[in-house]
């Protein structure tokens, strides 16, 4: 497993806030709690930054002005910041990592960095435009970002309650599977794929690691979590 202590700087959560486990979200300095918003915002401006800074080197590199393992190591940190930085704002901080989280990130990395060898190497022989750089850095940004659905942990409820959930469209073009997915509506817990996962049983297209939706979660009564339920679809494979 690759070493990830030296990531523990890089989680990406500010100082002022901190986890709390027995709900399962973060508090700000005051005590209250941080909206979903407002942890979304932070991941997409750290993944931004990410992006902004792996352009740069890629552009250099197609330029000459950076060698080729010093590019491939510069990216190579980059996406694995940006592994780490998801992972941990999903967990609840780079502490709450498990075992589990880490042998994820280290088989999902392993796959990128033969993917940005063979990136590097069409990069160096002219292949890529700007605008197919910028789509397949993207691209690693958007693999990356389902390691932050895949460390959070389930919402905490009580025993007269239950946990839904919905896919919301981002901003972007939607794949039909998205679309799919979003007109289903609320469904149990742990029954939709995570946005950028793969559903091997569709059979049109999937947009992958160019997906921008969300995943919603919400506690609510069970009767009327049942009663939500009871007017919507579950997934054609699920069903």
């Amino acid at each position: 497993m690759l070493d990830y202590l030296a990531a523990k700087a890089d989680a990406g959560i500010p100082p002022q806030y901190t986890f709390d486990p027995r709900s399962n979200r973060y508090r700000d300095a005051r005590g209250r709690f941080v909206s979903v918003r407002v942890v979304y915002t932070l991941r997409d401006v750290n993944e931004a930054a990410n992006v902004e800074t792996m352009q740069r080197l890629t552009l250099a590199f197609a330029e000459g002005r950076i060698s080729a393992p010093g590019w491939y190591m510069a990216m190579q940190h980059q996406v694995r910041r940006l592994h780490v930085q998801n992972a941990a704002l999903g967990a609840g901080g780079f502490d709450r990592l498990t075992l589990q989280d880490f042998t994820r990130i280290d088989v999902a990395l392993r796959e990128e960095m033969d993917r940005l060898l063979r990136f590097g190497t069409q990069v160096q022989a002219g292949l890529q435009s700007d605008a197919q750089i910028l789509n397949r850095i993207n691209m690693y940004a958007g693999t990356a970002r389902k390691q932050f659905y895949a460390s959070k942990p389930k919402p905490k409820h009580r025993i007269n309650q239950i946990v839904i959930e919905r896919r919301v469209l981002g901003d972007a073009e939607h794949c039909p599977l998205c679309i799919y997915l979003s007109d289903l509506g609320w469904q149990p817990y742990g029954t939709l794929p995570a946005p950028g996962e793969s559903v091997p049983e569709w059979q049109d297209d999937q947009c992958l690691s160019n997906c921008r939706c969300e995943l919603e979660t919400k506690v609510v009564g069970k009767k009327k979590g049942e009663k939500i339920l009871t007017k919507t679809d579950r997934p054609a494979w699920k069903a």
